[in-house]
């Protein structure tokens, strides 16, 4: 970790100097860069695998009992004997309702979540990494369960949350992991179900419950806080240094468009502004966040949220900077997406150098620990 933390501070001062890159296509999945390191003791990095320690155990008392104290569970065969009760999470099952056929299906946790992170991460990323991404996964779909089955939405019609296949939002069932893998299937769906695998039944909590599991696709450098985006603080989504996603691919972008195209897509989306005569005025008065994100910026006469911008233009993130020259406009923007809680190409970078995935989620979720169902 010290090794992590040494890289993180030089990478810090790398990414000031970053040069513009073309835009790179990633897959769709932000106060003041943080000192903090990943959480030690009561954090999630700390947490013990319950289910390990209950195996090393029974394995223990297995090689000290006497020969002739067998008892009559001992002389079954060596299967039956060793086998453990199932679960909770492994008797469990999600109800989802696939946006794309209209139909709810009811599937087990544990091939959900493969076909959650299928959905969701690479295959082709590091294991510890996915790790993370599969815990997150549950997590968060373990508290959508639990929220929907206290307090139904008719909308839902019995299910627990709703995904599209078609569009890979949420789930990917295996026929559609074959048509996206092709030949590359069968090792890419043995990759991500031991991912599962080892992690499975473990959630991230805070103060004994579920968290919000939020997660980005790559950060501008330094997570942003749940309250910006969102609108509600939560302490576990605060803003983190997340460095690595400076070395990933695509991490700056830029867009650019003619000044005949920007002065419509404003029009379309707010006809009420007023553009100056001179095109250098479009754009001014950019407020950010500690983190970097436009937190607001006035277009003509009128001031609205960099949210909102980003939309309109089709942005990766609200993270950007606007510049007027040679008769067009240039979007220089840094990550993808909201930008909050766990960055996927952060977290792989964390990983290829040697983090593991509870080293993971303590730092971009910080003072939680895990929790097994």
């Amino acid at each position: 970790m010290k090794k992590i933390l040494i890289t993180a501070l030089l990478l810090v001062l790398v990414m000031a100097a970053v040069p513009i890159v073309a835009l790179n296509r990633l897959p769709e999945p932000g106060a003041g860069a943080s000192s903090q390191k990943p959480p030690a003791g009561s954090s999630a990095a700390s947490e013990k695998n319950t289910s390990s320690k209950s195996t090393a155990s029974a394995a223990s008392e297995k090689e000290t009992q006497p020969v002739s104290s067998k008892t009559a569970e001992d002389t079954r065969p060596q299967s039956q004997a060793e086998s453990k009760p199932p679960s909770k999470a492994e008797k469990q099952s999600f109800r989802v309702l696939d946006e794309a056929t209209g139909k709810i299906e009811e599937i087990a946790d544990k091939e959900f979540c493969v076909g959650a992170l299928a959905a969701e991460m690479p295959p082709a990323f590091e294991k510890e990494a996915l790790k993370a991404q599969a815990v997150a996964l549950y997590t968060h779909f373990s508290r959508l369960r639990e929220a929907e089955r206290e307090n139904p939405d008719k909308a839902l019609k019995g299910a627990d949350f709703k995904v599209n296949s078609e569009k890979k939002q949420g789930y990917l069932p295996k026929d559609k992991m074959k048509e996206q893998w092709k030949d590359t299937f069968d090792d890419s769906y043995k990759k991500l179900a031991e991912a599962v695998n080892a992690v499975f039944a473990q959630t991230v909590t805070y103060g004994g419950k579920l968290i919000t599991a939020a997660y980005c696709a790559v950060s501008n450098g330094t997570t942003e806080t749940a309250k910006t985006v969102f609108g509600k603080d939560y302490p576990y989504l605060q803003s983190v240094a997340s460095p690595w996603d400076a070395l990933c691919d695509g991490y700056l972008s830029t867009v650019t468009f003619t000044q005949k195209e920007v002065e419509d897509i404003i029009k379309k989306k707010w006809d009420d502004i007023t553009l100056p005569s001179s095109p250098q005025e479009w754009f001014s008065d950019i407020k950010t966040t500690d983190a970097g994100t436009v937190s607001s910026i006035k277009v003509g006469d009128k001031t609205i949220s960099g949210k909102d911008l980003r939309e309109a233009f089709s942005l990766r993130s609200a993270s950007f900077d606007a510049v007027y020259t040679l008769d067009a406009f240039v979007f220089t923007v840094r990550g993808y997406g909201h930008g909050v809680g766990l960055s996927q190409y952060g977290a792989n970078e964390m990983a290829k150098q040697g983090a593991g995935y509870k080293e993971i989620l303590a730092w971009y979720y910080p003072g939680t620990k895990l929790a097994s169902v």
